[in-house]
């Protein structure tokens, strides 16, 4: 979520608001936990996640990657002064 002129100290160095990065981190580490639990369970599954992970990288490499604002294009339509 993106919210255009936010409270100083809510922005990562990429614009996300942190609060809501720091949710989405804790979610995959407790995903990643869950899915080595069940590959010890289901050896023969395959398993994928994260995906915070790859689109964090987007953003965070933007210009890298040619994006001229990469918070429309990566965190969704603008509603108001939110990108949802």
């Amino acid at each position: 979520m993106y919210i255009r002129n936010p409270p100083p100290g809510t922005l990562d160095q990429s614009g996300c608001l942190k609060a809501r990065n720091d949710i989405a981190v804790e979610f995959n580490k407790q995903l990643k936990q869950a899915v080595m639990e069940l590959r010890t369970q289901l050896p023969q599954a395959a398993l994928t996640y994260d995906l915070y992970g790859a689109r964090h990288g987007l953003i965070s490499h933007d210009k890298e990657q040619g994006f001229v604002d990469p918070l429309v294009r990566c965190c969704g339509a603008r509603v108001n002064d939110y990108n949802v």
